[in-house]
């Protein structure tokens, strides 16, 4: 989670350069299309705050769709850059970093959806082994 809320203090950080630095390039198709993304990533970050561990397979079939959806939008993110013919790989403008930090904020999440997996199975393997030993 502390990988996930730093990712997005980043984000916002990008957020905030661009809006006090750009003028050259039409920033509203892209920003459209990164608000899709980031209210993507807040349905999966609400899966998050309400974990239970009696429920841990429900909340991360919930992840996983919240991460779906969540990849489409940065698909369509990257395809606005690119269409848009934005300098990502310029160090002076935050397009590269916006799309870098949406990327990252992605797999952490995909890592916290593993996490979760892993647990679930680990608890079942520690349920059937006690079943066994009964």
């Amino acid at each position: 989670m502390d990988r996930v809320v730093y990712q997005l203090n980043s984000l916002i950080r990008s957020l905030e350069q661009w809006r006090e630095t750009e003028n050259t390039y039409s920033s509203a198709p892209l920003l459209t299309a990164y608000s899709v993304y980031l209210a993507a990533l807040a349905d999966a970050v609400d899966v998050l705050t309400e974990l239970d561990l009696d429920r841990i397979p429900e909340r991360t079939t919930r992840l996983r769709e919240a991460d779906e959806v969540a990849e489409r939008a940065l698909e369509e993110v990257l395809g606005q850059a690119d269409r848009q013919e934005l300098p990502l790989t310029d160090p002076h403008r935050p397009f590269g970093v916006l799309v870098v930090e949406a990327t990252r904020l992605l797999e952490e999440l995909r890592y916290v959806a593993d996490a979760l997996d892993a647990a679930e199975q680990q608890g079942v393997a520690e349920h059937e082994r006690e079943s066994l030993a009964a």
